[in-house]
């Protein structure tokens, strides 16, 4: 489904009138500032998807469900007890972290409003499936909280501090929307598609996010396991989830099998750099293609020329523990502070689950 909006806002409609007798919609006030906010930060509109119907119904909520949540590129959750206390507001939290990889934005696609003191949902006392959904929470970054003003309603969004953290808070919503559409752009060869049956896996591929830009930027790291636990489909749910950071674009490289001897896998790796040279529009004449390391030399300076464009490799099906061993990946993988490499292996581990690689 093309997704129709940017923002599909989420929140418990008890939270919408905040005293008796109000007649003014404090959601309704919040989606006008964010609106004025985009448009006086970019120039463009920002399409809000905001149900207003009331207590739905099952088969109700479902179809709000698929006009909404599933044609919206991201969700604003305004958080609150009468939120969490919610089975809708649940659901949809639910649903979206479920397609949150499919929108290119995996544990980034839920922007959080904080109205209420988080302390209080965090002891043994509270539900298990609750407990789980506030540990998700606090992976997240909290963007605006609003505690504080949360009672004045829409008078609120009057004050300067509350118009400072609107403007924050457009800002990042505008900066995760610019992921989303990265991705699209971010050029890649052909990597395979990721199946449509993945799902969660999300506290792995957050693991491995952290494991790639901890310290600095470029780094290589290693999915291990024994055939069958999803190694391939892991490190594709990462290059397709975070495509919007790598604008130097993903590429797919196969090495199974095993080798002779080491020089022959180091020429077989280099060869299969080689190979993505026309996906990155890098040209290579007859000469140069008849000496695998001349032209692996030329396609690392062409990668490297561009240390403003991140980009990533999987090297996937590692069979050959001879390809592990440092000099190997030295002579055999392009080296950047901008340069991430993700290998996928049934071999032992690496020396070091991640290597610095500038």
């Amino acid at each position: 489904m093309p997704q129709e909006y940017d923002l599909f806002i989420s929140y418990a409609h008890k939270d919408d009138y905040g005293n008796p007798g109000d007649d003014v919609s404090r959601i309704l006030a919040i989606k006008a500032a964010i609106e004025r906010e985009y448009y006086e930060m970019t120039g463009q509109e920002v399409r809000i998807f905001l149900d207003q119907t009331g207590i739905l119904t099952g088969s109700q909520w479902r179809e709000s469900l698929l006009t909404g949540l599933k044609s919206s590129k991201m969700m604003l959750a305004v958080l609150s007890e009468n939120y969490f206390a919610s089975t809708y507001c649940k659901r949809e939290w639910e649903h979206y972290i479920d397609t949150e990889l499919d929108m290119a934005l995996p544990g980034e696609g839920i922007t959080p409003i904080y109205v209420l003191p988080f302390i209080e949902f965090d002891n043994d006392t509270i539900d298990v499936r609750l407990k789980r959904w506030v540990r998700d929470l606090k992976r997240r970054q909290i963007d605006v909280d609003w505690q504080k003003w949360w009672p004045e309603g829409q008078a609120a969004l009057e004050r300067d501090d509350v118009k400072k953290r609107l403007r924050d808070l457009t800002s990042n919503v505008n900066h995760r929307l610019s992921l989303y559409e990265a991705r699209n752009t971010s050029p890649t060869n052909q990597m395979p598609q990721l199946t449509r049956h993945f799902k969660g896996r999300r506290k792995e591929l957050h693991e491995l996010r952290q494991s790639l830009v901890k310290g600095q930027i470029g780094a290589i790291a290693a999915v291990n396991g024994i055939a069958g636990i999803g190694k391939t489909e892991l490190a594709l749910a990462y290059a397709w989830g975070y495509g919007g950071h790598y604008p130097g674009g993903r590429f797919y490289l196969n090495m199974p099998g095993k080798f002779d001897n080491a020089s022959q896998a180091l020429e077989k790796l280099q060869q299969q750099f080689v190979d993505i040279a026309a996906w990155k529009g890098i040209e290579l004449n007859d000469a140069e293609r008849q000496q695998p390391s001349v032209a692996f030399a030329k396609v690392c300076r062409a990668f490297t020329l561009h240390p403003d464009e991140p980009a990533m490799f999987i090297v996937d099906n590692i069979d050959d523990a001879v390809l592990l061993q440092p000099d190997i990946l030295q002579q055999g993988l392009p080296r950047g502070a901008h340069i991430d490499i993700l290998l996928t292996t049934r071999c032992a581990k690496l020396q070091q689950d991640r290597l610095d690689w500038a």
